[in-house]
């Protein structure tokens, strides 16, 4: 799945661990992607997500943090830079 949860970072939460355990009880590894604040397509090599710190703990980190109390094998960075700086190289992520 590309997408899980929509708008709600409780019901991602919920679906990306239940997805992930189950999808790794079958000997095939999950990823998650694209870590972190990845929500367009358009441009999303370039565009700057300005994030603050209590919106990145409220709304987008749960999902991810779900994921790793889950175990997932791996963890893709976005394309996109994140208050300034491009996600891969991001210290703050």
């Amino acid at each position: 799945a590309e997408y899980l949860g929509g708008e709600s970072a409780h019901l991602a939460s919920r679906m990306a661990a239940t997805y992930i355990e189950g999808m790794q009880s079958t000997g095939v590894r999950a990823t998650v992607k694209h870590f972190g604040f990845n929500n367009q397509e358009t441009n999303r090599n370039y565009y700057n997500a300005r994030v603050d710190e209590r919106t990145a703990f409220e709304v987008y980190y749960p999902p991810f943090e779900a994921a790793f109390k889950a175990g997932v094998a791996a963890v893709m960075c976005a394309y996109n830079l994140v208050n300034g700086t491009y996600a891969c190289g991001s210290k703050e992520l």
